[in-house]
């Protein structure tokens, strides 16, 4: 059903007739479903089920961010405290779509932060300035923080399995410290080290705790198993000192009896 044509015409007083379109390629281009490509079996159809019946337009590419933003409101919050911002307010870039590209969205992986290819930070970053290495050492905090994770749930595993301790709390610390992860994401929209390492040194800390934690228990588990083997050996040692007692009272009984 399409928009009334008064009620067209009132946007577009107010947004200019650029700024706003019923086309249905464009109206197609807004209802096609970019989460198809990520699920390879059964899921969400090729085009949402309801398509608007218009749409409006940002002025021009400059305002992508704000359109982006639409959704993504906290990134573009911290976006908006970078120099990527500041850049694009004076230069006109960078913008959500010279990192993200345009209709193929890329998810934003470590990867973005390496190598000269269009997307990535050495597109635009000379891979000596300080802007790029700083943007390596963002890449460095997050995978540091990913891989100690990563080590520590290995660890929590193990002992869960061999000797079969609870590790229920362990690993639900573990997953607080992912979504910490997750949650900085967004975050290096800044581009500000220290922000950023706010997240990922808590990360760092929560699995050190961890780790602590099943360190302890673990050598807990063994000196208890030490204990109990240690008891075991020694009620042995009694038993047996016991039976050889009474099989020497018993010997002395018989040959006393055999004696009368």
């Amino acid at each position: 059903m399409a928009l009334e044509r008064d009620i067209y015409q009132v946007f577009s007083d107010i947004v200019g007739p650029e700024n706003i379109t019923d086309e249905p390629v464009i109206l197609d281009s807004y209802t096609f479903n970019w989460l198809v490509e990520f699920h390879p079996g059964p899921g969400p159809g090729k085009y949402m089920d309801h398509q608007p019946e218009a749409v409006l337009l940002p002025a021009g590419v400059e305002e992508v961010a704000h359109v982006c933003g639409n959704c993504h409101t906290s990134t573009q919050g911290y976006f908006e405290k970078s120099g990527h911002y500041e850049s694009l307010a004076s230069k006109g870039t960078p913008r959500c779509i010279d990192c993200h590209a345009y209709h193929d969205i890329l998810y934003p992986t470590m990867a973005l932060y390496d190598g000269t290819e269009k997307y990535h930070c050495g597109h635009c970053h000379n891979i000596n300035h300080k802007d790029y290495i700083m943007g390596q050492d963002i890449k460095s905090a997050f995978i540091t923080s990913e891989k100690r994770v990563d080590e520590v749930w290995e660890k929590t595993i193990e002992i869960e399995i061999n000797p079969g301790l609870d590790v229920i709390d362990e690993k639900d610390q573990l997953e607080g410290a992912r979504r910490l992860i997750l949650e900085a994401v967004p975050v290096s929209h800044t581009m500000d080290l220290e922000e950023i390492t706010v997240y990922t040194n808590e990360v760092l800390d929560v699995a050190q705790k961890v780790e602590d934690s099943i360190d302890t228990r673990q050598e807990e588990f063994i000196t208890r198993k030490k204990g109990l083997f240690a008891t075991l050996v020694i009620l042995i040692i009694i038993i047996g000192s016991l039976l050889y007692k009474r099989w020497v009272m018993q010997l002395e009984l018989d040959i006393d009896s055999d004696l009368e």
